[in-house]
């Protein structure tokens, strides 16, 4: 899985918004989209099976990355 982390993701009421440096693109999500991804990553993790995901998965997985990692963390 090849990742593009050229964006700025700023957190929203509902969810984050996504501003793609290159390219000026912006995509949305909610919470809830998030909660769905996590349930859906979690059962491929369960079941062993390779999840395929969309440019959007990959957006949250990166954001939900970020927000897992220890404040102790150096990056």
């Amino acid at each position: 899985m090849e990742r593009n982390n050229n964006f700025t993701a700023t957190q929203t009421e509902n969810g984050f918004k996504i501003k793609f440096d290159d390219s000026g693109n912006q995509l949305e999500f909610t919470y809830e989209d998030i909660n769905q991804f996590a349930y859906k990553y979690s059962q491929s993790q369960i079941s062993g099976e390779e999840l395929e995901m969309t440019e959007k998965d990959e957006l949250m997985l990166s954001i939900w990355e970020m927000v897992l990692i220890p404040d102790n963390t150096i990056h």
